[in-house]
């Protein structure tokens, strides 16, 4: 068996271990969102998609961090609406309530809607926006 050094742990460690803001299944799915939506040049209007069962269950009563609110719909929505893409795992570091509300208004309204499905992966997301003439689409696996 190969001993490891110090220095190959800890090179290791930052590698792999990435700085998230709060639970990262809601975080993945704002991730996501705000992914796509960063390529969209109209407002957005929809957001649609799938993520895995196991997903699912982990993020569906977690906090979104930075709000009150919980939900797997409203991560997205949220993520899409006010997320940093470029900040990673720490996409909603710098919400506001201006932009939770909106995004809390468009879930409300039904323009929402992300379907569990079996995947054997755990963390799966399909997530597309749309605004009315385009359309991006970020899949996580």
């Amino acid at each position: 068996m190969q001993k490891i050094t110090h220095q190959q742990l800890l090179d290791w460690l930052r590698k792999e271990v990435k700085i998230s803001l709060g639970c990262t299944e809601p975080i993945a799915i704002a991730y996501a969102a705000a992914v796509a939506a960063k390529y969209l040049k109209e407002p957005l209007v929809k957001i649609a998609g799938n993520i895995s069962e196991n997903l699912y269950k982990n993020a569906i009563g977690v906090t979104i961090p930075g709000t009150a609110y919980s939900g797997v719909t409203l991560s997205a929505a949220i993520g899409a609406i006010g997320g940093n893409a470029d900040a990673g795992l720490e996409v909603l570091k710098d919400i506001t309530t201006a932009q939770i509300a909106e995004a809390y208004r468009l879930n409300e309204s039904g323009h929402v809607r992300l379907e569990t499905l079996e995947a054997e992966d755990f963390i799966f997301i399909d997530i597309t926006v749309y605004s009315l003439c385009e359309q991006c689409r970020v899949v996580i696996q």
